[in-house]
């Protein structure tokens, strides 16, 4: 196409068409005399061409072609709207697509409706059908957000919102089957012509699988991987606290250290699968022997620790206290445990050092040595015994 308009008074004459197989075309569908204007775009492309045609010899006035170009604009207009709607839609599913595989959902706050319109992929993130519902802000917060972390939320919405702020926040939420998720939500102000915020915009980002790998990296760091007990790296920790707590309470506290009287034996005769059998069993027992505030850990091997916290100032009765305690575990060690079987076919007993304390100034390492130095005590006493340790006799 040349561009420019084209105006055929009859075909028979014309030379466009004379020894052209398209006049043969014209004459059986009975047109005589054409009009074709081109439909420039507003890029100055050639989108197509509006013709008119005419059954007999014709050359159209100007008032004619006028009422031709301004159709031809109107033609224009309706193909390029309909080519951005068709691009628009395109970069929607190419967006929402985009969303899905990211895990990334973006919402919209409008403050005059006090509703909030989400993506699909943010429907899917929640756990809602796409379109299912329209929720205000609140709303969100009271169906979405557990209920210990809502008070929290919109302290923080209700700040970001009254200093004009962007929102930043990695929280959890509740999906309608009760699965939970996490997710890093960010939205920024966006203002009207006068300054005023109109809403926020913002996206929401599943981190759910990330914090999953953070809080394997985390046991690993601080638990046990047999029995999920701290291990010595958290226990120094969760000591440190106690110590520090006694100092602030004025009350003692004390540390037991224990191990499986000829554990060695059954690892060697039955084999180490047995043995951690017994291991996952007895940090059971330990744990639901003592109280939720209290620690009980593994170092290693058969070797425990308890962490017995607020045994109370007076020293002859946290003494007699701890001892109690220990007894009451030693007791629950020795019952019989099934390892291979659905009935008991193991019994073993444990041997047990402790040490008192109170106050920040006495080193871990200290204290860890002192309740170590009661076990060997214990197990030089026979085994299957509990001793306190004693400063005069170390």
């Amino acid at each position: 196409m040349s561009g420019e308009r084209i105006v055929v008074d009859d075909v028979e004459k014309s030379p466009i068409f004379v020894g052209n197989a398209a006049l043969d075309i014209q004459l059986r569908a009975g047109i005589r005399a054409v009009q074709s204007t081109p439909l420039r775009g507003h890029a100055g492309d050639i989108l197509g061409m509006f013709s008119t045609h005419y059954r007999t010899p014709h050359r159209p006035d100007e008032r004619t072609l006028q009422i031709v170009d301004l159709l031809a604009v109107h033609a224009v207009s309706l193909i390029e709207r309909a080519h951005a709607n068709e691009a628009l839609e395109k970069a929607l599913e190419q967006l929402a697509y985009a969303q899905k595989i990211a895990h990334l959902g973006s919402f919209e706050y409008d403050v005059a409706s006090g509703l909030v319109a989400w993506s699909d992929e943010q429907y899917r993130i929640h756990g809602f059908p796409p379109s299912a519902l329209s929720l205000s802000m609140e709303e969100i917060v009271s169906q979405c957000v557990p209920p210990e972390e809502r008070d929290e939320m919109r302290r923080e919405l209700e700040e970001a919102f009254a200093r004009r702020q962007a929102f930043e926040r990695e929280h959890r939420i509740v999906r309608p089957d009760g699965s939970v998720r996490w997710i890093h939500t960010q939205a920024h102000p966006r203002m009207d012509a006068e300054g005023r915020i109109a809403g926020y915009v913002g996206t929401s980002l599943d981190i759910s699988e990330r914090k999953a790998i953070e809080d394997k990296i985390r046991d690993l760091a601080f638990y046990d991987v047999l029995t999920g007990l701290p291990n010595r790296r958290l226990l120094a920790d969760r000591l440190g606290q106690a110590l520090a707590g006694s100092h602030r309470s004025q009350e003692f506290c004390a540390l037991m250290m224990l191990d499986l009287d000829h554990f060695k034996r059954l690892n060697d005769t039955r084999g180490h699968d047995v043995g951690d059998r017994l291991l996952v069993q007895v940090a059971k027992r330990l744990v639901d022997a003592m109280r939720q505030e209290d620690t009980v850990a593994r170092l290693g091997g058969d070797e425990f620790v308890v962490v017995i916290n607020g045994l109370g100032a007076d020293p002859s009765s946290a003494a007699t206290q701890s001892e109690l305690v220990a007894e009451k575990l030693r007791e629950s060690l020795s019952k019989p445990y099934a390892l291979e079987n659905a009935q008991p076919d193991y019994a073993c007993t444990p041997s047990i050092g402790l040490t008192l304390f109170r106050g920040a100034d006495l080193p871990v390492e200290l204290l860890m040595k002192q309740a170590d130095i009661a076990l060997y005590q214990a197990k030089d006493a026979g085994r299957n015994a509990i001793r306190r340790f004693d400063p005069a006799r170390a």
